[in-house]
Parts: C-alpha cells; structure tokens; sequence
C-alpha cells in the first residue's frame, strides 16, 4: 500500500461531513472503523497517534464517536487514554492478525474506557463465553457495553441467549439502576 495523503485528515472530515454531524441527534454514535495499516505505508504508532488526536480534535463537540483499529501495535495504553480522554468509544472487532477476543480484554488500559463496543462471532471466537464473562467482571456498572452478535446462525443466537441467562443474575448484582433503587 501507498499512504494515503487525506488520511486523518480534519478538513476533509469537515468539508465532507459537517452537514451529517449537524443533522445528528446527541444519541447517535458515528464509528470510525480504520482498516489495517501495512509497514509499506510508513506510519509508526507515534504517527498515527499523533494525526488521531489531531482527527478525533476536529471533531464536533456534544455527539457520541467510536473508533476501531485493525493493527495490534496500536493496542496499547496511549491509545486507550487518549480515546478515553476524548470520550471515544473503542470498539473490539475482529481482525486478520488482530490477538483473540479474550486477550484484548485483558489489555492494559482498556478497562477504563468510556465505553466498549464488542463485535464477536461464536465461529470466529471459540472463547466467547469467557470473553463475555471477562467483561462483565471487568466493566459491569461502571463502563457502557454493547455487545454485537454477528452471527446469524439458530444455533449461536441460542448459545448466546443461554450465556446471557447464565450471567443475568450476576448482571443485575452489579446494576446501576438496582443498585439506585436500594
């Protein structure tokens, strides 16, 4: 690959989506999924982190955003601390090359997110229970979790469902709207 002149790029962001982002409602979530940078493009972490706070700076103020990386380097607490500082959502996808669901969520830095958007697929991730077991111990009542099934197969939504049940009651112990009620 060659690098891309506009990548990150604020004004860009601006003279394109600007009308998008003034038609939005507060409760819309804009994701910006970045596709896996190759060593032939030349960019470092400190490069990307660098044109990211840059890019995620542009941004208009008072609207949700979530970003999703596809290189493992970039995995690291800098990254995680910057979305949090800047109230990002990371979302934790799959990916060719990209470590199990499981060891993403055992990262450093990402549990203090400000939230946590998790794409998972019982046929890609054989460990999905226990990454959703992981992420109930580590983020229940304290960061906002969306969990995306993507699999569509009878089966999987039913093993899903059942694992949902398992963990109900541990859910609800840590219920913020349970715990407001007491």
């Amino acid at each position: 690959g060659r690098l891309n002149s506009r990548f990150f790029d604020a004004t860009l962001l601006q003279e394109r989506y600007n009308p998008l982002f003034a038609a939005a409602i507060p409760e819309t979530t804009f994701l910006f999924p970045v596709p896996q940078i190759y060593s032939t493009e030349g960019i470092t972490p400190a490069m990307f982190f660098r044109r990211l706070a840059l890019f995620l700076d542009a941004l208009p103020p008072g609207l949700r955003y979530a970003m999703e990386v596809q290189n493992r380097e970039f995995l690291v607490p800098e990254y995680f601390e910057m979305l949090r500082d800047r109230r990002v959502v990371q979302v934790i996808g799959g990916g060719a090359g990209m470590p199990a669901l499981l060891d993403r969520l055992l990262l450093p830095g990402i549990s203090g997110a400000c939230g946590l958007i998790v794409r998972m697929s019982a046929e890609r991730e054989p460990e999905m229970a226990a990454a959703v077991r992981e992420l109930v111990h580590r983020c229940g009542g304290t960061t906002p979790v969306v969990l995306l099934l993507e699999d569509r197969t009878e089966v999987a939504l039913m093993a899903f469902a059942v694992l949902m049940e398992q963990l109900n009651g541990e859910l609800s112990q840590r219920s913020v709207i349970r715990k407001r009620a007491a």
